[in-house]
């Protein structure tokens, strides 16, 4: 039986909340003073995303060798997006990163979306840079990063494990070198930005170290979000001169969650899982509007608007109420922005399956 792509998509998006849970019971664990058990939980939350982040690259080897699917344009990205969401939301809600610069990755990531889907109405073809490329492997990498040397704030420990990192991360481009040729640029860049961990580690504090390594995961991420919005910026102008509600309703689409929602998750008590869900839910819908535009299948910005609207709304209660809120008052309204947006995606999804029939 031939392993498909799309089965691969799938098995990577089915498995996430393994290593989120893993995590969180490490966290659990260690906050309660048993530091030895809960690092080896978070080890195997670590390892876990490291094999789920090496199916990215076998499922598209996959498409290329067997063709990519309907379905498959669909789903790669969106899983894409979810696995930041389980890898960065859990560091965020344990203070291993600041929540603000996680809520400006998924401004970010938010805002490409949309833009993608006018890009694709208004027929502009925008040429994806190579830096827009590595975000992707910045963010993934620097993630594992991140959670390392919070783990391990002791430098005998850190550092001969960032040394053999940055060691095994010259060897590409040294072989490349060897048999007379250039190096790729990924080869190059990762070995450059494991070695600059390496050095930031080297010179600094663990908290400064990893301070400085989220400024350059923002950093870069931004960048790669600003080249979008320089490149379509004559669009842009024509599309919200023709309709200024759609400009409206891609500031909506891009803070309502970074801005309405995820700033409840620093406050004590918030229900993390279910913002989770939401954000990932609504990275879905805008996965699936960017594939179903390209089959002429675009709608109009109100459904938009009013889950926007909901989701922010449901953040700002939520952010009142916390921390010492009911149960009701904190699941509530979170739980409804996650069943309205759910049901928008379930939907939009049911009205095309004929675009997504070959899996």
């Amino acid at each position: 039986m031939r392993v498909t792509a799309n089965q691969v998509t799938l098995a990577r998006f089915v498995l996430l909340p393994v290593p989120v849970a893993l995590y969180y019971k490490g966290f659990a664990l260690s906050q309660a003073g048993d530091a030895a058990t809960g690092q080896f939980w978070m080890l195997g939350a670590l390892g876990v995303y490291i094999l789920l982040g090496l199916t990215d690259a076998l499922d598209g080897i996959l498409a290329r060798r067997y063709g990519v699917t309907p379905l498959g344009g669909l789903l790669d990205p969106i899983v894409d997006k979810i696995f930041l969401v389980a890898a960065y939301l859990p560091l965020a809600d344990s203070d291993v990163v600041r929540m603000l610069f996680v809520a400006a990755i998924f401004f970010r990531e938010l805002l490409v979306t949309v833009l993608r889907s006018i890009a694709l109405e208004e027929k502009f073809e925008f040429k994806t840079s190579r830096i827009a490329k590595l975000k992707t492997t910045v963010q993934m990498a620097g993630g594992g990063f991140l959670l390392l040397i919070w783990m391990y704030p002791e430098d005998h420990i850190i550092r001969p494990i960032l040394i053999v990192a940055g060691a095994l991360a010259l060897l590409p481009p040294l072989r490349a070198f060897i048999s007379g040729r250039l190096p790729g640029w990924r080869s190059t860049s990762g070995a450059i930005l494991i070695n600059t961990i390496l050095v930031l580690r080297l010179l600094l504090t663990p908290d400064q170290a990893n301070y400085g390594l989220m400024l350059f995961i923002v950093g870069i991420t931004l960048y790669s979000g600003a080249e979008y919005v320089w490149g379509m910026r004559g669009v842009l102008m024509r599309r919200f001169a023709r309709s200024p509600v759609e400009a409206l309703r891609l500031l909506a689409l891009a803070l309502a969650l970074p801005a309405g929602m995820l700033p409840a998750m620093e406050l004590g008590g918030a229900p993390a899982f279910t913002i989770m869900g939401v954000l990932a839910a609504e990275l879905a819908v805008g996965g699936l509007d960017n594939s179903l535009v390209q089959f002429g299948r675009s709608r109009g910005p109100w459904a938009d608007l009013l889950r926007a609207a909901i989701q922010a709304g449901a953040g700002i209660y939520l952010m009142s109420v916390l921390p010492g809120g009911t149960p009701l008052q904190i699941y509530g309204p979170v739980v409804l922005a996650l069943v309205v947006t759910l049901a928008d995606l379930f939907q939009r999804a049911g009205r095309h399956t004929d675009v997504f029939r070959s899996i």
